[in-house]
């Protein structure tokens, strides 16, 4: 059953079930390799782990030797990704000559809409 977000809450709730201006926007991301070896993935997967904690932000997700989908968001316990953090996550990947099929959604709640398709 999913939770009403529409009920009047007061600001202790809302803050405590991230709702609302409590809200953590994160965007979801989705992408395919070239064929990788281990060691090459492993280096791919460490760097990109290194831009993100660039422009502190955090990835939730999962990864084979051949796809990647998860969720990008702040490191920081409230804040959001942003606009600029998605456009640069997204110049970064499309720099990267092993990642194909990049898909980058928008900015959605983090804890709400994650379920969204991209």
């Amino acid at each position: 059953m999913k939770m009403s977000l529409n009920v009047n809450r007061n600001r202790r709730l809302r803050k405590k079930l991230y709702l609302h201006e409590f809200a953590i926007k994160g965007f979801e991301l989705q992408f395919t390799f070239e064929a990788l070896d281990e060691d090459a993935f492993y280096d791919l997967v460490d760097r990109m782990i290194d831009f993100a904690d660039t422009r502190n932000l955090v990835i939730a997700g999962g990864a084979t030797l051949k796809s990647f989908h998860g969720l990008i968001t702040s490191a920081d316990r409230y804040e959001s990704a942003t606009e600029e953090d998605l456009s640069e996550f997204n110049q970064w990947l499309a720099k990267q000559s092993s990642i194909d099929d990049i898909s980058v959604g928008e900015l959605v709640d983090a804890n709400y809409d994650f379920d969204t398709k991209i």
